[in-house]
């Protein structure tokens, strides 16, 4: 027997004799169909939650999903996640069950990891002091850096106003165009769709630090300031490596791939331990309205755990919109749960922006160069297929 093997049988036997423990954690989660992951025929374990009580039991029939043990340990510990098992065909199951074990993913962290299942309509709004927070309250760069930190912090995003003038956003967007005009599906620096009319759109670019003036902005004395906003030891992205910079273009009318985002966390790919808190910084190049595809936040979100749930889904949450303009920025931590939604109209300007990345120092604890790679899904042609497409069997 493996020493994985011994880990999981220990944890899951401890776990079943405090599974009361946990209820309230999952007092926001309803009721769940049974599961049942297997990594070997001597251990396999059953997950039983019906709103009320939970139960953890050995399972002793051969159903389920089978999954790998260290990954099932990933799972335990929050470096794996639910979508990279399942972007990396890492699992066997039958029809459905994969729909199953992605309901599971919040209860599941809320088990192994004591993170509460998110409530969207009761979220925690109220800071270290006491404060609470307005979840559509925006800022600018003059106002308090105290009360935009714990905004930040209590929220999980912040909105910042007027921080680049039209001089520096008209040159935002001819770059943008100038990496959008030189990328090819199958260039690995780029992810790409497909539209109703099964024509391949641009969703962005990887390599924006290729240019210049893009690459400088880690150093801009506007984004510092916000910068500092951040918990202490997250460090900017090497400008010049893929990812650095990346380009985010809005379509309307897709139809496949990842431009129409469902609720989900940046760490969603794997590694949450060793990459959070992990902050995004958004320069956005045009405003950000409901009609051009604006993303919308789940606030307090980061300090919970919310699952994998299309935006456009009857059961889904709305969430609050950025509240973004041509020329804003937004931080937000990479755990928040947020959404990109199909945009709602026709509109001249769907939403473009400039992304910068802040991490603590890590290595990829499967050695691979980074945990969105797994999108490609060992793809050429840079289509990024969807989740929902890939558990469904499209």
């Amino acid at each position: 027997m493996s020493d994985a093997i011994q880990q999981l049988q220990s944890l899951h036997h401890s776990l079943s004799q405090k599974a009361s423990e946990r209820l309230p954690l999952l007092a926001a989660q309803p009721a769940l169909p049974p599961l049942t992951l297997r990594c070997a025929d001597d251990c396999a374990f059953s997950f039983r939650y019906d709103g009320q009580q939970l139960t953890i039991t050995p399972a002793t029939d051969n159903n389920g999903i089978s999954i790998d043990a260290k990954d099932w340990l990933g799972l335990s510990d929050d470096m794996e996640a639910v979508p990279p098992l399942i972007y990396g065909d890492r699992l066997r199951s039958a029809p459905g069950e994969l729909n199953t074990l992605l309901a599971w993913e919040p209860a599941l962290r809320a088990i192994y990891r004591g993170l509460p299942v998110y409530d969207p309509l009761a979220p925690d709004l109220i800071d270290e002091a006491g404060h609470e927070h307005d979840p559509a309250r925006t800022y600018g760069l003059n106002d308090s850096p105290t009360t935009r930190r714990r905004a930040l912090n209590t929220l999980g995003y912040l909105v910042v106003h007027d921080v680049f003038n039209d001089e520096e956003q008209e040159r935002f967007r001819h770059y943008a165009q100038q990496l959008k005009a030189a990328a090819r599906e199958d260039d690995k620096h780029s992810w790409w769709g497909k539209n109703s009319q099964g024509d391949s759109v641009l969703c962005r670019t990887l390599n924006g630090g290729d240019i210049d003036e893009l690459a400088g902005l880690y150093q801009d004395s506007r984004i510092t300031q916000l910068a500092a906003l951040m918990p202490e030891g997250l460090k900017g992205a090497n400008p010049r490596e893929q990812d650095g910079v990346t380009v985010i273009y809005k379509n309307p009318d897709m139809s496949e791939g990842l431009s129409d985002l469902p609720w989900h966390r940046d760490c969603g790919m794997g590694g949450h331990a060793i990459m959070c808190p992990t902050v995004i910084i958004s320069i956005y190049l045009y405003d950000a309205t409901d009609e051009a595809g604006a993303l919308r936040f789940l606030p307090g979100s980061h300090k919970a755990s919310f699952g994998f749930l299309d935006a456009g889904d009857r059961n889904a949450p709305r969430g609050v919109r950025a509240d973004a303009r041509a020329g804003s920025v937004t931080l937000h931590y990479g755990d928040v749960m947020h959404a990109a939604p199909e945009p709602q109209g026709h509109c001249e300007h769907y939403r473009q922006s400039i992304l910068l990345t802040y991490q603590p120092e890590y290595r990829h604890h499967r050695g691979d160069r980074h945990y969105n790679d797994i999108l490609f899904n060992e793809r050429e042609d840079g289509q990024v297929p969807n989740m929902k497409d890939l558990v469904d069997g499209n």
